[in-house]
């Protein structure tokens, strides 16, 4: 793994600090950049100004994205960073295609108990070019589903949204876009009314049911790879095997994919948690 090939090496002039921050993967745009092997990323910049001789292959850095370094699945860690990596035809992640997903796992008071809700998001891009986080489901098992009409106060602005850099501080305007009634409307994904537990949460937001507190751990969803799914965790630890990396893999077709969608927008249960 590159992480621990180039751990091995000779670090004694630098302070562990300084390594710890230089490899840990502080945020998911970071992700990103390792992902599609930036060359102006953060490590490859350190990398190139301590250790130049050092050469990072592209499926050694993918490598080094996984929580579990290949222990539990290596065949299947190294089928998918093979194919990403392929010279004749690589794959790339890309923020604003569309197929992936942050879930945000909320808490909430729901008639004044603390409860969990897991909100999902995703990125959509805007006519103009522009791009914005929006809502695409949420779900309490604490409240029933109803047929009933959702009716919103009448809006007296318009075009609110939620930032596209709101990934980058952990969702923190999910605080002004619950509170904000009376434009609700606009931070919510289309569709977002489709889904019988979106629209249970819904109403018992705007019925003063449900008052939002924080956002308690965020976990990303890829749909984007060919044949492939894949989860990513925030691992906070001391150590240069840290921060936003993949935490379970998934072989799936583009039918699995379609199942897996569904269930994540649908699912009647939030999504389990692992920590290691």
């Amino acid at each position: 793994m590159f992480t621990s090939h180039v751990y091995s090496q000779d670090f004694e002039s630098n302070s562990k600090r300084e390594l710890n921050f230089a490899f840990e993967v502080k945020q998911i745009d970071e992700f990103f950049e390792r992902f599609n092997n930036d060359q102006h990323s953060l490590l490859a910049s350190y990398v190139k100004l301590k250790y130049p001789e050092i050469e990072i292959t592209r499926v050694s850095l993918l490598k080094s994205l996984f929580n579990d370094a290949g222990r539990s699945h290596p065949d299947s860690i190294r089928d998918f960073c093979t194919q990403v990596a392929d010279s004749a035809n690589p794959e790339f992640l890309d923020f604003y295609r569309g197929e992936w997903y942050a879930e945000a796992l909320c808490k909430f008071k729901l008639n004044g108990v603390v409860t969990d809700v897991p909100v999902l998001l995703k990125i959509q891009q805007e006519a103009n070019g522009g791009a914005k986080w929006v809502i695409v489901s949420a779900y309490s098992r604490r409240l029933s589903v109803s047929t009933g009409p959702v009716v919103f106060p009448l809006k007296q602005s318009c075009c609110k949204f939620l930032n596209p850099m709101s990934h980058a501080t952990n969702f923190i305007s999910l605080s002004r876009a619950f509170r904000d009634k009376t434009n609700l409307p606009d931070y919510l994904a289309p569709g977002f009314l489709r889904v019988p537990s979106s629209k249970a949460f819904i109403r018992a937001l705007l019925n003063d049911q449900l008052e939002y507190m924080y956002v308690k751990q965020i976990r990303y969803h890829f749909l984007q790879i060919d044949g492939w799914i894949f989860t990513v965790d925030q691992y906070n630890r001391n150590s240069v095997h840290s921060g936003w990396l993949v935490s379970k893999l998934i072989k799936a077709n583009e039918f699995g994919k379609q199942i897996y969608r569904t269930s994540l927008i649908r699912r009647g249960k939030p999504t389990g948690r692992s920590r290691k």
